[in-house]
């Protein structure tokens, strides 16, 4: 039979998500809808690339930062 302590760690390791969401709503008061939230960045690349890439993205129906977040999953898979 596990031990109390055991079943709290394994509960917390589970829902990491949940307990960050409460850190976030303990911190500024504001509870988050979504628990997997985005964070903008602002990167400079050259110009004619994400002139192709819009080009790009528009003749395949896909949005530029979703494309964006499938190669860097798949580089840091490799």
């Amino acid at each position: 039979m596990e031990s109390f302590f055991e079943v709290v760690k394994r509960t917390i390791q589970k829902n990491q998500d949940v307990l960050a969401m409460f850190e976030e709503y303990d911190r500024t008061h504001h509870l988050r809808r979504k628990i997997n939230y985005k964070v903008r960045m602002n990167i400079t690349l050259d110009e004619n690339l994400v002139q192709e890439l819009r080009t790009f993205c528009d003749q395949h129906q896909l949005k530029m930062s979703t494309w964006i977040e499938s190669v860097i999953r798949k580089e840091l898979k490799r």
